[in-house]
């Protein structure tokens, strides 16, 4: 499997990133409605799950220890995967230090949408793919099995 660079069109997936890093209470609640699959960026994704992982057992934000957490991680990854992270979490980490505020509250509303959002998309995908195939059934399942997000 060959990593390309990809560029996260912006903010809303290196802004949540972000939140779940730095941000206890917005962590808790965005954990809560924000799913792996969502985020287009292998990274993103792979951070993520990182993040999930550690506020299970902590119950609480990484912050700083997101660093040490990639560089437990980073040997399990291949050399250009670990490579954008690295520069993924040293862009946030250097955005984040001259940041004069962080609005968690409206982070989460935006969080809210772009959750709603991808899981349509995702839901959208899933019945295009079977309705091609001609499982009308399954269009059916996909839709029934669909979930509300909940803040």
């Amino acid at each position: 499997m060959s990593y390309t660079r990809q560029e996260i069109d912006g903010s809303i997936e290196r802004r949540v990133i972000t939140g779940l890093i730095v941000d206890d209470a917005y962590c808790r609640d965005a954990l809560i409605m924000t799913k792996q699959r969502y985020f287009k960026a292998d990274y993103a994704r792979r951070i993520f799950g990182w993040i999930a992982e550690y506020h299970k057992k902590y119950k609480h934000a990484p912050g700083k220890e997101i660093q040490s957490i990639f560089g437990a991680e980073s040997l399990n990854l291949r050399e250009a995967e670990s490579d954008l992270i690295e520069v993924f979490l040293q862009d946030i980490s250097n955005q984040y230090a001259t940041a004069d505020s962080f609005n968690g509250q409206y982070l989460l509303d935006e969080t809210k949408k772009f959750c709603e959002d991808r899981a349509f998309e995702i839901l959208a995908e899933s019945i295009e793919w079977f309705r091609l195939q001609g499982k009308l059934d399954k269009c059916r399942e996909a839709v029934r099995n669909f979930e509300k997000i909940a803040k």
